[in-house]
């Protein structure tokens, strides 16, 4: 939200100015759309039980190497 607020639910009706969203805690609340700073969908983010979340954006790699002991000894 503009005023730093997140909520984490389901949309319910996004068919007029205000969102029907169903909050994870079981709660309903009508959000103002226009206030709606920026929206995640569920396949895009990571929830944790505690609320906090992580948009999961961009390309991850990684690269590895290993030695082993007795490729050392001659």
């Amino acid at each position: 939200m503009k005023n730093g607020s997140v909520y984490i639910g389901e949309i319910l009706n996004d068919e007029t100015d205000t969102l029907q969203v169903h909050l994870i805690d079981g709660n309903y609340v009508q959000i103002f759309a226009p206030a709606v700073k920026r929206f995640l969908a569920a396949k895009s983010i990571n929830v944790f039980p505690d609320g906090r979340y992580n948009p999961t954006r961009g390309f991850f790699f990684q690269t590895g190497m290993g030695f082993n002991a007795e490729s050392f000894a001659a």
